[in-house]
């Protein structure tokens, strides 16, 4: 069980952002219309969540993965012609995954204002390029939404959020081992000066003692509620994978 402050307070205005499964959040309406940049750390190989985000707010994207790059998305594209081949997938199945690459070029080959960059963001301490770094380097002024996907090492870039929190419309933010980091992330919850509005657990990850081991949270600037109770699960919420049953969550007082 989870400790009730990962519980958002009330119910929020909610709009799914990217994909249906895997790749997709719930973010509260407020901190769209609020963000004139997103910056997503850790964009990987499906761009959708920031493509949607940049289609309706208009926001310049500044992506930051240290993976992808010419050499994924050959290996990427023959694989998928492989899995075609053999049948392994579908030809609808097919063009879905090609149109995660088409995605990716819309979003940072074919249109300038936005950009995205083979590095690995971590903490300044550790010699790596920082999420201030960033904002200075972009002449970022205005709000951003943060997006944080970066597979456990969110928990070394908590001291920068924390000193650009009141530049940050909301975050959208992937927890691992929520077993072994659970205090951290409550202390996370509880420090920073924007509202959680939404929790969903990741079934790809499962639950140990009855904790699921990956968590997306979302939090906003200042949003409207518009009802007293929490919906959890949301109407919008999916399954990460979708072949089987997403995650119930319990929490405790």
């Amino acid at each position: 069980m989870l400790p009730k402050s990962f519980k958002p307070r009330y119910l929020y205005d909610l709009t799914r952002i990217g994909s249906k499964n895997d790749g997709g959040y719930l973010i509260e309406k407020g901190s769209l219309k609020k963000s004139s940049y997103l910056v997503s750390i850790g964009v990987g190989g499906n761009a959708d969540f920031e493509y949607e985000f940049s289609k309706k707010t208009r926001a310049k994207v500044i992506g930051f993965d240290d993976q992808v790059g010419l050499k994924y998305w050959i290996k990427y594209l023959l694989t998928q012609i492989y899995y075609l081949i053999t049948r392994i997938y579908g030809f609808k199945k097919f063009l879905i995954e090609i149109g995660k690459f088409f995605t990716y070029l819309k979003l940072f080959t074919f249109n300038k204002n936005n950009m995205v960059y083979k590095e690995f963001i971590g903490s300044k301490n550790e010699g790596l390029k920082s999420l201030k770094e960033i904002i200075i380097e972009n002449n970022i002024k205005e709000l951003f939404f943060l997006k944080i996907d970066i597979e456990g090492n969110e928990y070394r870039i908590f001291d920068e959020i924390y000193s650009l929190i009141n530049q940050v419309s909301g975050i959208a933010i992937e927890f691992h081992d929520v077993d072994l980091h659970i205090d951290k992330i409550l202390a996370f919850i509880n420090f920073i000066p924007l509202e959680l509005v939404h929790i969903h657990g990741n079934n790809y990850s499962g639950k140990r003692n009855n904790i699921p081991l990956t968590l997306e949270l979302t939090f906003s600037k200042n949003p409207e509620n518009i009802g007293l109770k929490p919906a959890i699960p949301s109407k919008n919420d999916s399954p990460n994978n979708f072949k089987i049953k997403d995650l119930e969550l319990e929490f405790f007082e």
